[in-house]
């Protein structure tokens, strides 16, 4: 049980991760596009 709980805290961990790279990614084109 104790590693299910590691394992489901490891994965919700990186999923925020690459979430926010992919948040920054899609801000950093909407930026670009606004000043060009």
């Amino acid at each position: 049980m104790f590693w299910i709980i590691v394992a489901f805290m490891i994965g919700a961990f990186f999923g925020v991760i690459i979430m926010a790279i992919l948040s920054a990614g899609k801000y950093d084109d909407m930026v670009n596009n606004r000043i060009e």
